[in-house]
């Protein structure tokens, strides 16, 4: 991470070199499919690990990630990508989520 210096500087996010960190990373990658991959890529999260009750601000996140899916708008029967979105900013996507 570059400070306001452009100079890099390592966060401390638990200790550890960066070399490990990303080996962790790798490591959780390479025990999840390549939609869950995806799905964590456009900020849908897993909710099995999720600590605590899930946020409306989560719920949305998720519903759209499902909106961008085909396969998972069309099993919602959520319409065009467009519509899809619009309903999830309206604030229903427990329609989304049934499917996810």
């Amino acid at each position: 991470m570059l400070n306001a210096d452009g100079e890099f500087v390592n966060p401390d996010a638990g200790g550890g070199t960066w070399q490990e960190a990303w080996k962790a990373r790798a490591e959780k990658a390479s025990q999840m499919s390549g939609d869950d991959i995806l799905m964590a890529a456009r900020g849908a999260g897993n909710v099995d690990k999720r600590e605590g009750p899930e946020s409306d601000k989560s719920k949305a996140r998720r519903a759209l990630a499902g909106c961008r899916t085909d396969k998972l708008r069309e099993k919602a029967g959520a319409g065009t990508v467009g519509e899809c979105t619009a309903r999830v900013f309206g604030g229903e996507y427990d329609f989304m989520l049934g499917v996810l």
